[in-house]
Order: structure tokens, then C-alpha cells, then sequence
């Protein structure tokens, strides 16, 4: 057996080995309980990508590749400082390894490509946004951030399912800027 078969299993459980007591839950907890849940999705994008290339399905790889690859850019953005915004920087993702598989089937509809994204990162985004929440109550600007880091990497399914339809070999996608103004008042 693989050993990358137990990595979902692996990011499952880190997001509940160091649990903060009850009513000791500060700031410092939730970023790093987001974080752990983007990693988990960055992995579990990882081996989807490895899978999907082994059965030879193009969207699958593509979406993985894509996902993983945000999923990591994002966290690395979430580390940074902020300024008056949080800035999600401009992605160029090369698909080199799935282009190969592209002349398979065609193109999938964004519900199938929406159901890969879920099946790579759904209980990871899922986490992250509740952590996000919770962490946007202590601390408005970094949870406000967070909450746009997962809104960015659900709404990568229309992009994605575009780059299946009409595949190059380089998904790319803008900067994104998370206004924070309402973080000014508080």
C-alpha cells in the first residue's frame, strides 16, 4: 500500500491534534487551524493529481493541479503581511503532465469539475471557512482574509472547466485583491 494513501487520513487528524482547551481558543489558533486545512487541501489535490493521471482523466488532473497549486499560494499569501488589502497573487500553473491525457473524452461540465474540487478539498475548505469565521470575530482583518482565500479557491471551478474546454497547457489566473476597509472601523 502506498504510503500517500494515509496523507488524507494524516491532514484529517492534524486538524484536531492540538485542540486548543476550552475557552483558550486565541487568534494564533484559528490561523493555524486555516492553514493546516490548506495544506490538507494542497495534499489531497496532490494525490488526486497522481490518481487522475494514473486513470488517465485529463479534468481530474487538471483540476487537481490547479487546486493544489492555489491552495498552496494562497496559504503562502495567508503568511504575509498585509497592507490596507490582502492581495491573492497572479497564479501561472504549467499542466505539462496533463496534456498528454487531453485528448481523452472531452470536455466535462462544471458540476463534474465542481464535484473534483470537492472530492480533492471539500472537508479542508469546509474547516478552513469555519475556522475563518471564527477568526474574523477575533481578529476582523485576518479573518476577513481568510474567508476571500476561500471564497478565491471555490471559485476557481468556472476557470478551471474554461482551461478543460479549451486546454493550452498554462492555466493562469489574476492577482486578487481582498478589500479589508470594513476591518478600518473595528
Amino acid at each position: 500500500m502506498s504510503r500517500f494513501k494515509f496523507l488524507p487520513l494524516v491532514a484529517a487528524l492534524s486538524l484536531t491534534a492540538c485542540k486548543p482547551g476550552k475557552g483558550t481558543a486565541s487568534p494564533d489558533d484559528y490561523t493555524f487551524l486555516i492553514s493546516t486545512a490548506l495544506q490538507g487541501a494542497e495534499i489531497a489535490s496532490m494525490i488526486g493529481r497522481n490518481e487522475a493521471i494514473k486513470s488517465k482523466n485529463f479534468a481530474g488532473c487538471v483540476t487537481a493541479e490547479v487546486f493544489g497549486e492555489s491552495a498552496k499560494s494562497v496559504n503562502d499569501a495567508l503568511a504575509q503581511r498585509m497592507g490596507e488589502d490582502f492581495v491573492i497573487p497572479a497564479v501561472s500553473i504549467d499542466l505539462d503532465d496533463c496534456m498528454p491525457l487531453s485528448k481523452g473524452p472531452g470536455p466535462q461540465s462544471r458540476e463534474e469539475i465542481a464535484g473534483y474540487v470537492e472530492a480533492f478539498s471539500g472537508v479542508a475548505l469546509t474547516a478552513a471557512q469555519h475556522y475563518a469565521s471564527k477568526l474574523k470575530e477575533t481578529d476582523c482583518r485576518k479573518g476577513t482574509a481568510a474567508l476571500g482565500a476561500v471564497a478565491y479557491l471555490q471559485g476557481l471551478v468556472k476557470p478551471v472547466a474554461f482551461e478543460i474546454a479549451l486546454p493550452d497547457g498554462l492555466f493562469e489566473a489574476s492577482e486578487v485583491k481582498v478589500s479589508l476597509s470594513e476591518c478600518a472601523e473595528q
